[in-house]
Parts: C-alpha cells; structure tokens; sequence
C-alpha cells in the first residue's frame, strides 16, 4: 500500500474512534428522555401533568433527605407510594424509599439517604410507584459530581 492510503485509513480510524469516544461519552453523561430530572443544587425536581418531587434541600450524599411527592388527585387514593434509587449507569444497589400520606391529599413525604460513590459523576433513578400495586409510575433523574 501507498503512503497515502495508510494515511487515509489512520485518519478514518481516528475519526470513528472519536465518534465513537464522544458516543460513549454522550451516553454516560445525559438523563433519560422519558425521566423527569432534579436539579442537584435546590432539590426542585421537574413538574409534568400534576407531579412534583421536592427534596428538602440540596441533593447531597449520606445525609437523610425528607421528600415530598406530589401526584395528580385522580391518584391520591393510596395510603403510600414505594420507590427504589438506583444508579442508572453503574450498579450501586437498590435503596428502597416508602413515602406515606400527608395532610393534604394528593401529596407523599418520606425519607432517603442517597450513597456515596467513588466516581466522579453518578446518575441516579428514582422510580416512584403506588403501593397499591397499580401501573402508575414516575422516574426521576439526577446527575451528582464529587467536588
């Protein structure tokens, strides 16, 4: 083979190499299209068609951390709500969370302790469902970066 054709091949390789390195990348580091997302920083998660989950604060590791859900009042029928976090990209275990009723109806408030991780970015899922064993789910996400 000619010098310019192994320079051509080496070139092309590097370029698939790149795609698929930002591929990878670009996997890792972006939430689920269909799970609503948390902002680390305030602990307001994302609002869509009636529900709402609130941390009570920053989401931060090893630190129990009250949550409110709020549902759509077609479903406030149930006395709770179960959940499990999970790491969405690396297996972390399963942390399960149970949020009872509180005083006003349609709302839910539990607590969660989120684990520590050694690596520098970990996304979480939050998969929330009613104990009464209907399909209703909701997902949240949310990306935590050691400092």
């Amino acid at each position: 083979m000619k010098q310019s054709s192994w320079m051509s091949v080496a070139i092309l390789g590097a370029a698939l190499a790149g795609v698929l390195a930002y591929s990878a990348w670009q996997n890792q580091h972006s939430l689920t299209a269909s799970a609503l997302t948390c902002e680390v920083a305030t602990g307001v998660c994302e609002e869509n068609e009636g529900w709402a989950l609130n941390f009570s604060g920053p989401i931060v590791v090893n630190k129990e951390l009250t949550l409110t859900l709020t549902v759509p009042e077609s479903l406030s029928q149930t006395s709770s709500w179960q959940g499990r976090l999970e790491g969405r990209d690396m297996y972390m275990g399963v942390t399960p969370v149970t949020l009872s009723a509180s005083a006003k109806s349609n709302q839910y408030q539990g607590q969660l302790r989120i684990p520590m991780c050694t690596t520098q970015n970990m996304a979480w899922r939050l998969v929330l469902a009613p104990s009464d064993g209907s399909e209703s789910t909701v997902t949240y996400e949310f990306l935590m970066s050691q400092p």
